[in-house]
């Protein structure tokens, strides 16, 4: 009789072995589920830190939305253009005015965050969100001779070219310039300083431009003048 009383007991330990085993393995199953499932440990994905990781993005990629992060320049706002254009070290690109949502002004030093998206042809930013952090000199303009200009659409670029026509239009210049065969139309704002159209004509001038898939937009610094032919 007592081997069967010893039997029992040892039968009661070991159930109650088993059921605190069982409790031990839920608990710590619920502590999983809280972190999430297993495929998620480890795969956050980086964030986008340049504009040339950005246009480097496949349609496909672009599309995914990914987190972007990082620091430009303004190179071209205008009041008149539904356009802004930002350059890193590395790369430029534009946002709609509409996206901004406030005034910037070129020089400014800004904090872009938002999302990769795809518009008109290229790797877009989406509800992206604008932080002025100061101003920075200008990036040096990439430079783009005439009959390479259509490779360029989206660039902050810097031209040379002959003017073959100066006018002006509700505050603006708009010239024709013409280098190697090849012409182009540039739309300049803000060109009060600029009176004399009767010296622009067959100048050699440089101009830092942003280009569109109409014509480029940007400013023509008198001090970067060539001479006169």
């Amino acid at each position: 009789m007592p081997h069967v009383r010893n039997r029992a007991l040892s039968v009661s330990e070991q159930d109650r072995r088993s059921a605190l085993l069982l409790c031990a393995s839920l608990l710590f199953c619920g502590f999983l589920g809280m972190l999430g499932p297993p495929s998620a440990f480890g795969s956050e994905e980086p964030q986008l830190g340049t504009l040339q990781q950005l246009n480097r993005l496949s349609r496909q990629e672009a599309l995914k939305g990914h987190s972007v992060g990082l620091n430009a320049v303004v190179v071209y706002s205008d009041k008149n253009s539904p356009d802004i254009y930002f350059q890193d070290e590395t790369d430029t690109a534009k946002a709609s005015s509409a996206q901004v949502g406030t005034n910037l002004v070129v020089g400014q030093y800004v904090e872009l965050t938002g999302n990769t998206s795809f518009s008109e042809g290229r790797p877009a930013l989406t509800k992206l969100v604008v932080r002025v952090l100061g101003s920075r000199n200008l990036p040096a303009a990439k430079r783009v001779e005439l009959p390479r200009l259509a490779g360029e659409t989206g660039q902050w670029i810097e031209i040379v070219g002959i003017v073959r026509l100066a006018e002006t239009n509700q505050g603006r210049l708009n010239l024709l310039l013409q280098d190697q065969g090849q012409s182009c139309r540039v739309s300049i704002a803000s060109v009060s300083e600029i009176i004399d159209l009767k010296w622009l004509a067959g100048a050699k001038v440089r101009v830092e431009a942003s280009t569109q898939a109409s014509s480029p937009r940007g400013r023509l610094n008198r001090h970067r003048y060539c001479r006169r032919r």
